[in-house]
Order: structure tokens, then sequence, then C-alpha cells
């Protein structure tokens, strides 16, 4: 389940407890029965911190010098064929992504680890996202040496009221990096 502005989900199940209890359990005459307690933490509320963010004009750090920023964004009406519907609006948001740091960043083996995805109004519904044609994700380096940069671009479809609230959620390793969240993307928005 997606909660917006959660950082992760710790749900740990201690299964080898619950594999032994069903396997000691035959239910023939004479067997012994082992009972071990299924462990089930759950962080409240008051645990969960929100993902970082602030608004689309400035820069995401991510630590140890790696730094993100939004270098455009763009909007357009759909023309109502494909994968977008009639009437809806495509986002175009380009993300330059630079090593300041005095190590190699990498980016994930499997590109689906870059996090990017758009949501707009104020309950935050999730934008469609989809596969950018040229510079996307997968076109990412394998790793961003010290003082380089590179750019990501990735395609949202909304309603076209979408527009008034829209906040970008973006992650360049999710494997080990939480995502940061840009906000007031709107006012960032060229296009019709």
């Amino acid at each position: 389940m997606y909660v917006p502005g959660m950082t992760s989900r710790k749900l740990s199940v201690t299964l080898l407890g619950a594999a032994l209890a069903l396997s000691a359990c035959s239910g023939a005459e004479g067997s012994t029965s082992l009972s071990v307690p299924l462990e089930v933490p759950v962080e409240s509320a008051e645990d969960i911190s929100p993902a970082p963010q602030g608004p689309a004009s400035g820069p995401a750090d991510f630590g140890g010098g790696l730094t993100a920023r939004i270098v455009s964004a763009t909007s357009s009406p759909t023309e109502g064929t494909g994968r977008e519907g009639e009437g809806d609006t495509l986002v175009q948001i380009t993300v330059e992504i630079s090593n300041d740091g005095d190590s190699d960043f990498e980016f994930p083996a499997a590109k689906m680890y870059v996090g990017e995805y758009l949501t707009y109004g104020a309950n935050g519904y999730e934008a469609n996202g989809w596969v950018t044609d040229s510079g996307g994700s997968t076109e990412l380096p394998e790793r961003l040496v010290p003082g380089s940069s590179a750019t990501t671009v990735s395609d949202h479809t909304l309603p076209a009221e979408g527009l008034e609230e829209l906040t970008f959620h973006f992650n360049p390793n999710s494997e080990y990096l939480t995502e940061w969240v840009f906000t007031d993307v709107e006012d960032e928005i060229e296009g019709p």
C-alpha cells in the first residue's frame, strides 16, 4: 500500500516460527505440537518520518554532494490517442542529477529503481507515468564520478484540471536513498 510522504514501511514477520509451528503439527495421535508466537512489529505513525521536501525551484540534497534539481517542467494537451486520454495533459519533467562529492555515485543496475512520479491535487492523486521515448532513466549512466552530472526525463499524464497543485517525487537510487519531494511544481510549468 502506498502512503504519500512515507519513506518506508517496516513490517517484519517471523516466518520461521510459523513454518516450524506448522511442520510440527501433524495432527496424528501422540504427536507433539510446537507453538511459536508470530511477531508482527509495525511502526506507529509517530515513528514514521516524512520524506524530505522543498520547492521545485530549489535543489534536492541527497547527502554526500549528490543533488538533483528540476531544470524543465512543461505541459501540453494530449492527442487523445494511445496511452493518453482525450482531454488529458502531458507533463514532462527533466531532472539534472549532480555529483559534487568526493566519491562516485552508483545508479541502480535496474533503472526501475530510479524513482520518478508526479502527484496532483490536494489529495495527491498519482498521475500516470510513462516510459519516455528518449532521455529517460533507462539512459542514465552506470555512475556519476565527482564533478559530473546527468539528466533524466519523465512523462506523466493527468486531467487538465489537475495542473493546479503538483508534487514531484524523485529518487536517483531507491535501493538505498530516501526520495525527495519537490513541492509547488505547478509554479515551474511552462506551456499552455
